[in-house]
């Protein structure tokens, strides 16, 4: 029996301090998990709230930068066309130099260099303003030209050889760079094309000029490489490995790994929305469904955007290598924490059996003095909360043994008094009539009696007696009191009562 109460204390204490320990390792952990994600999801929120700020910054910035570049090269057609201008207005200016290198072509079979000389003697004054620019253009500007509307345009940087011949004929006159500028009448750039000469893709940038009456008389044109403007974007190394690219008005785009243009509606990562906000010329950083980040700014002076092309992954690698350190240190933490507690386990069982060692002599001590042996007496082990118990115990079992002393004393003077009351009672019994009927030999008359004392003896008492043959005594007294003092003063009373009444009295 002992053993078995023995046990469950020590397993309760392990299961304790087994359950304490796991209770810290899981609030540990979970405090450690809830942080990391609160990290993770705050850093990720901070990183992708930076990176939609600093792409659409510099999304904007290369826009800015961009549109700047194009109104050069804007600028430059433009001043070309005031320069022809001018010279209509004032032709004895034009200084014609034979054998100049600028190439002649003509819209038509039926357009002759004699009924356009007017118009070539003008136009090839541009070679002395085309030179210079074509010199310090760093290859990107392809090729100055202007055509008029009578059907002759001089070109400079384009080899007439090229074409097999000194004169050639080219219809340009449906040309897009032609048509939209005689339409509007405004400085146009076109869509990205690719270059007719197998110099990759360009755009023409055209301004019209007029002739003196202020009449629409041609356009002057410039060829631009595109990549030299996409190089110009992305001369910088752009954040979270980016890519930049251009879209032109039509949706094309061209970037620095592409040969040719390609639709932003053929990009895999690119959402319908996000093409149809830069295709439309709107402002702003969307992701798409694939995890890509687009921002997008619009290029003013063409129509065109510029757009930054960023993975979500390349982003948040900051965040996730913070969660992974965090993760890490969190293995680490479980690994200790494991350690920690097998030592905890250990340690458990060595203090439940210190612990519980005191408890058990004591729970044996105590089924002795159960058993009545008082005079055990229970070992304080320690001077603690266990050794005031086992005291306590010692000072009960001593002062159960006194009592148990005193209780037996007391219960045998108790049965001795008990017996002589008895006695007591038995005598007095005795001393009252108690055989009935008294007189049978008198049947005038009957009587009977009898008494019952409160306690074992009483002051109450009956007696009758014959005084002669023709009286009868009756006696019922009430004596004062009860016990042993009332059943003396009975015996008096009675013995006296008696006397005197057979005496006469």
């Amino acid at each position: 029996m002992t053993t078995q109460r023995r046990r469950p204390i020590r397993r309760k204490l392990r299961f304790m301090l087994l359950s304490v320990s796991m209770a810290a390792l899981v609030l540990a952990g979970a405090a450690g998990i809830i942080t990391s994600l609160r990290i993770h999801l705050e850093g990720e929120r901070a990183l992708i709230g930076q990176m939609r700020g600093n792409l659409l910054t510099l999304a904007d910035a290369k826009a800015d930068y961009a549109n700047s570049g194009l109104e050069l090269y804007a600028n430059y057609t433009r001043s070309f066309a005031s320069y022809i201008h001018g010279l209509y207005l004032r032709p004895e200016l034009a200084d014609i130099t034979p054998g100049h290198s600028m190439m002649i072509s003509f819209a038509g079979r039926n357009i002759t260099p004699e009924s356009v000389s007017r118009d070539i003697n003008i136009l090839a004054n541009l070679e002395r303003v085309f030179t210079p620019v074509l010199d310090t253009g760093e290859g990107f500007i392809l090729a100055l030209y202007a055509a008029t509307e009578s059907g002759v345009m001089l070109a400079s940087g384009i080899r007439p050889k090229d074409f097999g011949g000194d004169n050639i004929y080219f219809n340009y006159f449906a040309s897009d760079w032609y048509s939209s500028v005689k339409e509007e009448r405004h400085t146009y750039f076109t869509n990205i094309y690719q270059d007719h000469y197998g110099r990759g893709q360009v755009i023409t940038c055209a301004s019209p000029f007029y002739d003196e009456g202020g009449k629409f008389a041609g356009v002057v044109c410039m060829d631009v490489l595109i990549s030299g403007i996409h190089r110009e974007l992305a001369d910088t190394d752009l954040p979270y490995n980016a890519e930049i690219f251009l879209a032109d008005s039509s949706g094309k785009i061209i970037t620095s790994s592409s040969a040719s243009a390609s639709s932003i509606y053929n990009d895999r990562d690119m959402d319908k929305n996000i093409a149809d906000s830069i295709l439309f010329g709107k402002y702003g950083v969307t992701r798409s469904q694939n995890g890509m980040y687009y921002a997008y700014a619009p290029i003013q002076s063409t129509g065109w955007a510029v757009c930054l092309k960023a993975s979500e992954s390349e982003i948040l690698a900051p965040i996730h290598s913070v969660r992974n350190n965090v993760l890490f240190a969190l293995a680490v933490f479980a690994g200790a924490f494991a350690v920690i507690l097998a030592l905890t386990v250990i340690a458990g069982r060595i203090f439940s059996r210190k612990f519980t060692a005191p408890i058990s002599a004591l729970i044996d001590d105590v089924h002795k003095i159960s058993d009545w042996e008082l005079d055990h007496t229970a070992k304080v082990h320690d001077n603690d909360e266990i050794g005031d118990l086992a005291q306590s115990f010692n000072e009960m079992a001593s002062s159960l043994k006194e009592y148990m002393h005193d209780f037996s004393q007391a219960t045998f003077e108790n049965y001795q008094i008990s017996a002589e009351l008895e006695v007591a009672a038995r005598i007095q019994a005795d001393m009252l009539p108690k055989i009935f009927p008294p007189f049978p030999d008198r049947t005038e008359f009957d009587i009977y009696a009898s008494m019952t004392p409160a306690k074992e003896v009483g002051g109450d008492f009956y007696d009758f007696f014959m005084l002669d043959d023709d009286h009868l005594a009756l006696v019922i007294a009430d004596v004062s009191g009860k016990g042993v003092p009332a059943a003396l003063f009975m015996v008096i009373a009675k013995t006296l009562i008696k006397n005197r009444a057979l005496m006469g009295g």
